[in-house]
């Protein structure tokens, strides 16, 4: 009843040597994420550094031994970036979506009082099959710069919660530096983005052109994520490369506004391509697309 809890198991069913940790229910796979921080060195590092794990459970009480999925690597990320935890853990589609803590505590948040330290921002990182992760470098979201403000030292997304055509994020903030007066100066905070506007591909006054990968036409429609100002338009083609009768870009109805499901049609109807594998080829200039959707 969500009140009332019985205990599982009597004894830890998991152990790590770190204070955040989080589990995730993956429906796709019917299992459960567990996300574990450790306090560790390793090989592509200097010193002790805050990593990330994962291990998976189909029950809560048996848990795989767990991998690391989050790691530093001294030349490639500046300084002593450490991995406090991963979480906001969405699933679109096939993509797994999560949320990085980064944590620079050999950095000082400007203006902060002496004796502060320590700055903290999220990065993105993505998975297709749950295990293997691909993190960008790039922070996603950052701290305020201007001193003073409740978030200037740290900004780590905790949560996605997809709200109809946006998705709220929550998220905590220090004002001086990594648990100074952590009691008072912790809070959280929220941001909204559109659906999916995490990354977007830009093509600018010179047309671009994306190809996806081979992809099967499960229903009717389809729509785009995107921003136009400028032109765009969508080819279907086979597995050669060739286009498709009537699914040309030149068959494609102009596709115009900035919308999370901006409609592509074409002279055909999308039916007739129904379980077909093939490939999407975007035509685009002056223009932001941020993913397609499939559907009937």
């Amino acid at each position: 009843d969500g009140l009332n809890c019985t205990m599982l198991a009597r004894d830890p069913v998991l152990r790590h040597d770190h204070d955040i940790n989080n589990r995730f229910r993956d429906d796709a796979r019917g299992q459960y994420l567990a996300t574990l921080s450790v306090y560790t060195t390793g090989r592509t590092w200097k010193g002790q550094r805050r990593v990330t794990m994962h291990s998976t459970s189909r029950d809560l009480v048996r848990w795989e031994k767990p991998w690391y999925v989050l790691t530093p690597e001294d030349g490639a990320d500046q300084g002593q970036t450490q991995f406090y935890a991963m979480s906001g853990y969405l699933i679109r589609g096939g993509l797994w979506i999560g949320l990085v803590k980064v944590l620079r505590d050999d950095l000082t948040a400007p203006g902060a009082p002496r004796g502060s330290y320590g700055i903290g921002y999220t990065a993105l990182a993505w998975s297709r099959d749950g295990r293997h992760w691909v993190r960008d470098r790039t922070p996603l979201f950052e701290p305020d710069v201007k001193p003073g403000t409740w978030d200037h030292a740290h900004a780590w997304i905790d949560f996605q919660l997809p709200v109809a055509d946006k998705v709220f994020l929550y998220y905590a903030g220090y004002r001086n530096g990594h648990k100074v007066n952590r009691f008072e100066e912790r809070q959280i905070g929220l941001l909204r983005i559109d659906r999916d506007r995490y990354v977007s591909r830009d093509a600018g006054t010179k047309e671009g052109f994306l190809r996806t990968p081979p992809v099967i036409f499960s229903g009717s429609r389809m729509t785009v994520n995107a921003k136009v100002n400028g032109r765009l338009a969508a080819r279907l083609l086979d597995l050669a490369g060739k286009p498709i009768p009537g699914f040309d870009a030149a068959d494609c109805e102009p596709i115009r506004g900035d919308s999370t499901v901006l409609g592509v049609r074409w002279r055909k109807p999308l039916r007739e391509l129904c379980d077909r594998p093939l490939r999407i080829e975007f035509q685009l200039r002056d223009a932001q697309i941020y993913g397609f959707d499939l559907g009937s």
